[in-house]
């Protein structure tokens, strides 16, 4: 730990291991968080399906979706959304989006399956846009690849 060592003969002051303890603690968080690189985001994928279970969690809520395919198999999904803190700002309260509700999902997927976070055992979705089971669209979190706007349709970000 030759920082420490640095930092103790230079007689550094009060703030500057303040500044030093905020980086050590973040690394982690930092380190949690991911970017949009490990996912295709230059096509999108929109799935439909019944949801199992609503995980409001911090950093990330899940949805986890059945999805019936074409040959008759149930494909199970993660779609990755908004935090906790962010659902509430944007009105949508535990009462919203119960199990045994249908949506559709539209965003990334992981380019090489298995990369998913720690407990996430599903098919991951990174949704940009949900239709509700009342049939709006919501912005579901915004990367600004917006390959799932529709004609005309615009969010927060677009011009």
């Amino acid at each position: 730990m030759k920082i420490f060592k640095v930092l103790k003969t230079a007689q550094m002051p009060l703030v500057g291991w303040a500044v030093v303890a905020l980086l050590i603690m973040s690394a982690g968080v930092i380190e949690a968080h991911h970017s949009l690189t490990q996912f295709e985001t230059d096509t999108a994928v929109t799935i439909k399906g019944t949801i199992t279970r609503f995980e409001r969690v911090n950093p990330h809520s899940y949805l986890y979706v059945d999805q019936e395919t074409a040959d008759g198999r149930v494909e199970q999904w993660a779609v990755e959304g908004p935090s906790e803190f962010q659902l509430n700002r944007r009105g949508l309260g535990r009462d919203v989006l119960k199990a045994g509700e249908t949506i559709k999902a539209c965003g990334y997927v992981l380019k090489v399956d298995g990369q998913a976070p720690r407990g996430v055992t599903s098919r991951l979705l990174v949704a940009e846009r949900l239709v509700m089971p009342d049939g709006e669209r919501r912005t579901w979190s915004d990367y600004g690849h917006h390959h799932c706007l529709e004609p005309g349709e615009s969010d927060s970000h677009s011009r």
